[in-house]
């Protein structure tokens, strides 16, 4: 055998420049749970997190911020905007875990959620996958699966109105909620409840231990270090985690024993924990704070007043912040509590994620040298280079982000039945592939690419970024060759659509038809509408404007500014209304991707207030950098470029949707019908405090009309003049490539 590769290693040496060594790919390790999906990350629990046992059943809790988790129409991977596609696997990549999605926030890619370990081991790490990349499979979620039957209630705080749910099968909602800020983005965790301290409480139902074991847990950050505040309390302090007398404490009756030196509270986040096993004779009530045992009291016996209903945040007023509260009929152990406050006070140390790997991913080749020597092919030379480069200039994209993205149409060569697009932004870049997407789907605002083969036409829709002013195209067929195409226009509407949908709402202010506007940025939503929201800056505060925004990240809302206080011509100040309040939405949001350029934002629509202008509005607009404004009715056509000012001329509406305006059902359809068939913009507009949000109203039967159409691109009022901006003006360049 010796002599053998010797042989073969000369022979190597002298004919290595003609022969090749064979290469055995080495094929992915772990299978993939279902080609459906189409991406997948790896997620490594770091077992030097986990104390000192096995946990059974652990409930891990998984916070992610990632641009490949934002959905499709935010340049994500996540094919549901609710993300009913998550999917969580053992290390094998196919045994599914039971998980809750808490919150997912589809335009930022931001993810929480409760995923149950059948074991969670203390020496080695355990692997999970996360899995992604379905638009069209059931909702994944299985929250009656997370939580066992030892969790008598859990409240995430996650709801921002009405009530708070509880997440196990037991059914134990609140009853009431009466909070400063509900469901805010300010716990440790995500959502949370703040507490006045005088007055703001949330009531549950009665929930019984039938027995002489339980566990009080959650997360509280406090406003004050003195006196007596319950977290969570049953019947005025008869069992309780909180504060007693200046010292985190609990209750858990009977006896009245408590275990009340847990230390003085401060202004920052801790885990409290209580936990009762009757059954013991010593040490039986234990108290926890930040995974770390602290206190002991000693009762025995059956705990009392089951039929007594509870209380977070009262029996004494919280005041300040709790997050994540659960009631269990079991004590559960030093070691799952040890890890409980290793994994939710820093998930991000408590696991980490690998690479994005797609299904299709060809997986790096090991070379495995063998002893099979085969001469070289000729080899076949790939055309390189791209088809077409698209500049925009440098104060353009600066001025105005251009993130919307625009479609250009490409002829195609004759008989072609499958073509890829790649596009990216900087040549030494990789290629990435354009999802493509069937005349039948419905999408808007997305990068992609759909072909009509019969026609020969290619739609090509791409968006600038802020990294370069240049969008690099090519164009392959199915054995990836390069193919020639001809560009022939920037498409009217995106997506080369028939006709244009706008709806904007007017008057959005804290103190006037806030809960309205809640209302109708949801109907917008569960019906894939954009909805053009127009702010008065100057009449929001913090928790306000915090709602605002949850409705901005849930997607399809667009904010345009309504000035600062909806003032009448002549404007006291004309910098103040205009500029100040496009800088009030700035300042106070993270507006949306279709809004930004890297840390840069803009504000496109202008409403105006009372449908009034006069010159000096028109010339401040041009000067901030707006590219639209809306008066009254009129035409829907695009004006043309208000060379004077630099912004585009005035812009109207269709239809006023108040009953004020037109409330009869036919006239509203009838509108739209007129609009659609002659390829116009439909731009409606209404005040939410004037609607019948009712499910029979007719508001909610003409949305229902209008939306769903494949042929009809829905978009936001300033989205609409940004993609006009890039269509008409000229200013993009497109320059066919080597």
């Amino acid at each position: 055998m010796k002599k053998i590769f010797l042989c073969l290693l000369t022979a190597g040496i002298f004919n290595f420049l003609s022969t090749k060594i064979t290469p055995s790919v080495k094929a992915q390790s772990v299978a993939w749970f279902d080609s459906s999906w189409g991406y997948r990350q790896e997620i490594t629990i770091d077992h030097t997190k986990v104390a000192n046992t096995d946990l059974v059943d652990f409930l891990v809790l998984i916070s992610k911020l990632d641009s490949s988790l934002r959905n499709l129409a935010n340049n994500g991977h996540v094919g549901q905007n609710d993300g009913g596609d998550f999917v969580f696997t053992g290390g094998d990549g196919v045994s599914k875990l039971d998980h809750e999605v808490e919150k997912y926030n589809p335009a930022t890619g931001q993810l929480i959620a409760w995923v149950r370990i059948p074991t969670l081991s203390p020496n080695t790490d355990t692997i999970v996958y996360l899995y992604y990349g379905n638009q069209n499979c059931p909702k994944q979620w299985n929250r009656a699966g997370v939580w066992d039957n030892n969790y008598l209630a859990v409240y995430h705080l996650s709801e921002t109105s009405g009530k708070h749910f509880d997440s196990t099968t037991n059914g134990k909602n609140s009853t009431a909620v009466a909070v400063a800020r509900q469901g805010a983005d300010i716990g440790i965790i995500g959502p949370a409840d703040e507490f006045n301290g005088k007055s703001n409480w949330i009531n549950l139902p009665a929930i019984g231990f039938a027995g002489n074991k339980a566990t009080l847990e959650g997360w509280a950050k406090s406003d004050v270090t003195a006196g007596s505040h319950q977290i969570v309390a049953r019947f005025y302090q008869q069992q309780m985690i909180g504060m007693y007398s200046g010292s985190w404490a609990t209750f858990i009756n009977p006896g009245g024993f408590g275990a009340i030196s847990g230390g003085k509270p401060d202004s920052g986040w801790h885990h409290i924990v209580g936990t009762y096993n009757g059954s013991l004779t010593t040490a039986n009530l234990k108290l926890y704070r930040d995974g770390n045992q602290v206190d002991t009291s000693n009762g025995t016996g059956i705990i009392t007043n089951d039929t007594k209903s509870w209380q977070i945040g009262a029996g004494n007023y919280w005041d300040g912040i709790i997050d994540e509260v659960r009631i269990s009929k079991t004590p559960r152990s030093a070691d799952w509590i040890k890890t409980e406050y290793l994994n939710q006070s820093n998930p991000a140390a408590f696991l980490t994620f690998g690479n994005e790997e797609g299904s299709q991913q060809v997986p790096t080749p090991t070379l495995i040298p063998t002893t099979t020597l085969t001469p070289t092919p000729t080899p076949t030379v790939n055309p390189v280079g791209w088809n077409y480069t698209l500049t925009i200039p440098t104060a353009d994209h600066q001025d105005y982000g251009l993130s919307y993205p625009a479609t250009y149409v490409f002829n195609l060569p004759a008989g072609l039945s499958e073509t890829t697009v790649y596009k990216k932004y900087l040549i030494s870049d990789s290629w990435s592939p354009l999802p493509q997407k069937n005349a039948g789907e419905l999408f808007n605002g997305v990068e992609a690419a759909r072909f009509d083969f019969p026609a020969n036409k290619a739609y090509v829709s791409v968006a600038f970024s802020d990294q370069s002013n240049e969008i690099y195209l090519l164009f392959k067929d199915a054995p990836g060759n390069k193919i020639a195409v001809v560009f022939d226009k920037i498409a009217l509407y995106y997506d080369n659509r028939q006709a244009a949908a706008v709806f904007t709402a007017d008057d959005w202010m804290a103190y006037y038809s806030y809960p309205e506007f809640i209302t109708a940025s949801n109907e917008f939503q569960a019906r894939g509408l954009w909805l053009t929201v127009s702010i008065v800056t100057g009449e929001h505060y913090p928790a306000s404007w915090a709602g605002i925004q949850q409705e901005l990240d849930e997607g399809y809302i667009e904010p345009a500014s309504h000035s600062k206080t909806h003032p009448n011509l002549p404007y006291k100040d004309y910098d103040a209304e205009i500029g100040g309040s496009a800088a009030d939405l700035k300042n106070n949001l993270t507006l949306p991707p279709l809004n930004r350029k890297g840390t840069s934002e803009y504000i496109y629509a202008w409403i105006e207030p009372g449908c009034a202008i006069n010159d000096i509005v028109r010339q401040k607009l041009g000067y901030y950098k707006y590219l639209t404004d809306r008066g009254g009715w009129g035409s829907t056509a695009f004006p043309a470029w208000d060379l004077t000012n630099g912004t585009y001329g005035r812009t109207f509406i269709n239809v006023w949707m108040d009953p004020e305006g037109t409330s009869d059902l036919s006239t509203l359809n009838s509108a739209f019908d007129q609009t659609y068939q002659a390829g116009g913009i439909y731009h409606a507009f209404f005040h939410p405090a004037a609607i019948d949000w009712s499910a029979n109203g007719y508001a909610l039967k003409h949305f229902d009309y209008v939306k769903g159409r494949s042929d009809v691109w829905y978009t936001g009022f300033g989205h609409l003049y940004a993609y006009h901006y890039l269509q008409e003006r000229g200013k993009v360049s497109v320059i066919p490539s080597n």
